[in-house]
Formats: structure tokens, sequence, C-alpha cells
């Protein structure tokens, strides 16, 4: 007997390579989810970062307006209380010290006392009113008023620089704290007080334009901020301008976060630069503010969230108080990589995710699906050979293993000893001395010992399948033959089982010869085998006669004899 092999290395690998196929379709869907929910984040994240940056300007703007609307209201308070000196208590003013310069041209408080320069302004008259008593006094009066409110401004606190009033014509300016003439000719170049009181009138007078509430404001070279108010006295045009530098700002206390905040004015002007502490060099915000066009922060003034120009993520809102643009901007870059950071946790726990279904999918393998193959390929084996060798099974499959053992022992000892039962049944049958005959319900022959074989001149293998009344039948007899295997097949009874009847049989060369039958009938699992006939033995060549008693008891004696003896046997179903 050839010995089954195992399930070859080929098969189970194609089957590793189908397995991993179908995890594969499995785990697509799975890494697909994985990617669009990261992507998903990415964009959500980076949605939120882009109205945190429009929030943010938002906030920056209403903390810088915070510090402006203060600055233009006590602004326009100190132009009202200047014009209309009545609205205010009459203040003090050392008119003593009020002298002419020593050309003559201007006069000046350069005289006035240390101990009143805190409180006093410095009033610088260059016109024609310089020769008019009433003139000087009333402009004393009024630059007194003027400095008396300036106190309450913070002129030279608080980062205000200085505060002053300049007729538009270059006659007349009053500075608070007062600032001698001297340090004023060097501070604007000037060779006498006339030319310096011509130089801030074309500074503040004429340099500014005038916006909403009346105050205009602008960015010096120098870095000073300048917000001017109209002011008319006696019917000659001036203005009241306070001069502060740009870290005045820095009372906002705007924080930069991750970009750059920046203030322009309506000529694109920058008032005012706020760099980011966080962000990092090389990025498009290092260096030089980048320049934009009116039709990008037109859209960014307007757009809900920071709009993309560039490598900028921008968001641009104007000022309340001032007409200023203030203008908050991040480097695309440097948002990105945050957003991946704020991402990271999100793509590690997909990752995390992913490498759970392949290992649930090994696990499956090797824990399940492998032992499977192992122990169906067992089962094979063990079928044909008992002694096949056990496969290499985890030890939750030892019960199986050891069910699959008991199992084919128990059904290859049945096996045996129905073979046994067999082999002694085919013995007897095959050496009985009787001819032994069987057929199914049919009439078919299913057996026909040696003993029949002499009998009728047919070999054993010549006859099985075949009728039996075409085979030992004679034609004469045949039809009622068929007629008592119908009726047994039918369910009917025959007198005949059981007993020893005498018919005339046939030869393989057409000769007819007497015999003596016993049939009788079996069930082979739930089957009937009818008519079994068993045994067949020959009759004597003549039929005894029925008068005679004695007779028939010698033939029958010498028929049982020979039947017991030498006779064949038949046995049908």
């Amino acid at each position: 007997m050839t010995l089954p092999r195992p399930v070859p290395e080929a098969a189970l690998l194609r089957l590793r390579r189908s397995y991993a196929l179908l995890m594969l379709l499995l785990g697509v869907p799975v890494l697909a989810a994985v990617v669009y929910v990261l992507m998903l984040q990415f964009e959500i994240v980076s949605i939120g970062t882009q109205r945190q940056i429009a929030m943010s300007t938002d906030r920056r703007v209403t903390r810088l307006d915070a510090v402006l609307a203060p600055l233009r209201d006590n602004l326009l308070r100190l132009r009202d209380a200047v014009a209309e000196p009545t609205l205010t208590p009459e203040v003090a003013a050392d008119r003593e010290s009020f002298a002419p310069t020593a050309d003559g041209s201007a006069w000046t408080l350069d005289a006035l006392p240390a101990v009143l320069r805190d409180s006093a302004p410095q009033v610088l008259l260059a016109g024609p009113q310089r020769s008019d008593a009433a003139r000087r006094d009333a402009a004393i009066g009024r630059a007194a008023v003027f400095a008396q409110q300036a106190r309450l401004l913070g002129a030279g606190r608080g980062g205000l620089r200085r505060v002053i009033y300049v007729d538009a014509a270059g006659t007349q300016a009053w500075v608070h704290p007062w600032t001698g003439s001297e340090q004023l000719l060097a501070e604007l170049q000037a060779a006498s007080v006339a030319e310096a009181v011509q130089k801030l009138a074309q500074r503040h007078a004429r340099g500014g334009r005038v916006y909403r509430d009346a105050v205009a404001r602008q960015r010096r070279d120098d870095g000073v901020i300048a917000a001017t108010v109209p002011l008319d006295l006696q019917e000659r045009p001036g203005v009241i301008a306070v001069e502060l530098p740009a870290a005045a700002l820095d009372a906002a206390r705007i924080e930069a976060g991750i970009g750059r905040f920046w203030v322009i004015d309506a000529d694109g002007a920058v008032v005012w630069d706020y760099k980011a502490r966080s962000e990092p060099a090389g990025s498009a915000l290092d260096g030089e503010l980048p320049a934009l066009s009116a039709d990008t922060l037109a859209e960014a003034a307007s757009a809900p969230l920071a709009v993309r120009s560039g490598p900028l993520l921008l968001s641009a809102r104007p000022s309340a108080v001032a007409p200023w643009r203030a203008v908050y901007a991040s480097d695309n870059a440097h948002v990105r990589q945050l957003v991946m950071a704020d991402v990271g946790p999100y793509a590690v726990g997909g990752a995390a995710l992913l490498l759970l279904f392949l290992g649930t999918a090994t696990v499956l393998w090797r824990r399940y699906a492998l032992p499977s193959l192992r122990l169906v390929d067992y089962l094979h084996r063990k079928a044909l050979d008992p002694q096949a060798e056990e496969p290499s099974l985890p030890s939750a499959w030892a019960p199986w293993a050891q069910l699959t053992r008991d199992t084919f022992d128990a059904a290859r000892s049945a096996r045996e000893g129905e073979q046994r039962a067999e082999a002694l049944k085919s013995a007897i049958v095959d050496n009985a001395l009787a001819a032994i005959m069987s057929t199914d319900a049919h009439g078919r022959i299913v057996e026909f010992n040696p003993a029949a074989e002499s009998m009728f001149g047919r070999r054993r293998a010549e006859v099985l399948g075949q009728s039996v009344m075409e085979t030992i039948v004679p034609p004469r007899h045949r039809a009622g033959h068929e007629a008592a295997i119908r009726a047994l097949r039918e369910g009917g009874a025959l007198d005949t089982l059981g007993r020893r009847t005498e018919m005339m049989a046939m030869h393989a060369s057409g000769r007819e010869f007497p015999v003596e039958v016993v049939i009788w009938r079996t069930a082979l699992g739930g089957q009937r085998i009818s008519p079994p006939r068993s045994p067949i033995s020959r009759s004597g060549a003549r039929r005894p006669s029925r008068s005679s008693a004695s007779a028939r008891r010698c033939a029958r004696a010498r028929s049982f004899r020979r039947w017991a003896a030498c006779s064949p046997a038949w046995h049908t179903s």
C-alpha cells in the first residue's frame, strides 16, 4: 500500500497567499478609513488654525483700539478746552517770563523759572501778533489752558512724547512739556525761532490728512506716530498734534503667537511691526515684511478665516479708531508643521489600529487556520496510515488531535472485526459442499460458490449480476419463478420459505436436472435480500413413487445424505 503524503508545501503556500489576499482585501478598507480620518482630522485642525488666526486678529485689533480710543478722546477734549477757554477754570500764567529773543524776531518763554517748567508750556510767537501786547497776553492765557489739559492727556508720561499746537501760517506754536528754544532749533535744524515754527507748521499743520473724528494720524520717518486734530483760534487755522513713539502701542500687550502682526496706514506704510518670538528662522516672515496688494488685503479683511496668500496664512482687520489696518500672518509651512503635530497622535492611533488588524490576522492564521489545515491533512493521512505522524499543533488543539486518533482507532478496530467476520463467512460459503447462491430483490445473482459452479457448469465471474431465471431456471418454469419473486418483492408470502423443495434446474449446457432447494429471506441494512435459496442439492434421477412409503423414505435418506455430504446449496435474494 502506498502511504499518503502530507499536503505539499506549494499547496500551503497557495492557501497562505489566498489568506493574505483576503486579509489585504479586508485591510484595504481599514487603511482607507484610517487615511480618510487622518485627512479629515488634518482638514479640521487646519480650518481651526485658520479660524484661530482670524480670531486672534480680531482680538489684537480690539486691544489696539483700546489704546488708541482714549488718546483720540483726550485729544478731542484738549481741542475743545483750548477752543472754548470759558469751559475751563482760569489758569494762572507767568506772563513776566514771556520775552523777545535777542534778535527780536520772536517771543519765547525761555526765561520761565525751572520750578514752573513741568506745568507750563513753551510759547513761540514769530508773527505780527508778537508786537501786540493784548494778543501776546491772550496767547499766554490759552497756552496755560493748553498745558493744563495736556498734563491730563499724559504728556511726558505714559509713553507720550509731547503735545504741540501750531497755526497753519507758522506764526505761533505751543509745546508741552516745556522745551527750550535752543533744543527745538537743534531738533528741527532751524537757524531761528521763526524758522522752527515754520517747520513745525509744515510737519503737523500741512503734513497730515483729516480722518474720522477729525483726527489724523501718520508715522514719521523718525518712528514717531503723530495724531493731529484741527483747531481754529481767532479765525486762524491750526492743529493740535500729539507725538508718541511706536513703542507706545506696546501697551496693547499683544502676543503675536506663531505669526507676525503689523499695522499699516491708508497709504500702506507700516505704522507698527510686532514680530513673533516663536517664528522659526528661514520662514516667509523672517526679515522684511512681505508686500501685500490691495486686493489681497481686501480679501483677507472680508474673509471669516485666514486666507492663503502664497507661503502665508493671512488675516486683516480694520481699526475702528484709526485709519489703519491690522495684519496678522503666519508662515504656511510652519502652521502645517504645527497641524501635523496635532494630527500626529491620530496618525499613531491609526497605525496602531492597522498593526492590530495585521496582528490579529496573523494570530488567526497561526493559531486557527494553519492548525485546522494540519488537522485536516492528519485526518487524511490517518485514514490510510495508522502510523501517520501527528502534526505540530498548539496545545489548545490537543483534544481534537486526541479525538481524531481515538475515532480512527475505534473505526479501524470495528472495520477489522467486520473484515474477520466477512472472511469467516466467505470461507464457510466457499468451502461448503452444498451449492449456495444468493440473489438481490430483483433476482440478480450476487453470490455463487464453487459448489454451484460445479453443479451448473458456470463460472462465478460469468453469472454475477445475471438474472437467476435466465441462468439456472428452465424456460418453461421462468414465468412462475418470476411471479414468485415479484410477490416476495411486494411483501407477499411464500409457503416454501425455510422448507426443502424439489424443482428442476438447468445446466450451462441446457440440460435439465432435478434439485432440492431450501429457500430463506434475509434483510441487510433494511433492504430485503429475497428470495435466498440454500442449499441446493441434486435429487435422484427418478422421483420416488407416492404409493411406496419405504421408497420415499429411502429416497429422502439418500437425498439427505447427498445434501449433507456432497450437495451444493443455492441462496438467492
